[in-house]
């Protein structure tokens, strides 16, 4: 009888992934070994959240899986790891080269129409900075300083 209910859980608990012989991984440690890839997989995307939402991306992680590796391949690349190697772009970077220099994008154009109403556009972080000094700051530091005077 102990053989008999320890091969049901055996059965029921211990599932093989891969599919190869030898690759069983317990329940348990098949949803954490979901989520750790899901957590992975979405973190370096900048999605943070929490368990509930990781719980409902969990149904997708297997095509999100086979979407990282279409795009790998496409990219001529292989899974990053501590010693990955670069994808090559230089095909892409010399193909957008040559359409930026077929449409002549980069040459100038001094008598162009557009040009005699084209104005120069300010700093937008350095007006905000100077502000920043000259308003926010100055505040901050009068009520710093009627704060501790009392």
């Amino acid at each position: 009888i102990l053989t008999f209910n320890s091969n049901i859980m055996r059965d029921n608990m211990i599932i093989n992934i891969a599919g190869k012989p030898g690759h069983g991984m317990g329940i348990d440690m098949k949803i954490e070994h979901i989520i750790d890839a899901l957590k992975f997989l979405l973190a370096s995307k900048g999605v943070y959240s929490d368990w509930k939402k990781y719980r409902d991306y969990t149904a997708a992680i297997k095509s999100l899986e086979a979407l990282k590796r279409t795009v790998l391949t496409s990219m001529k690349t292989t899974y990053q790891k501590a010693g990955h190697s670069a994808p090559d772009t230089s095909r892409l970077v010399w193909q957008v080269a040559s359409a930026a220099e077929s449409w002549r994008l980069l040459d100038n154009f001094p008598d162009r129409e557009e040009n005699q109403g084209a104005v120069a556009f300010p700093d937008l972080i350095a007006i905000g900075h100077k502000k920043f000094e000259s308003s926010v700051l100055k505040n901050f530091n009068r009520k710093i300083v009627e704060w501790r005077d009392g």
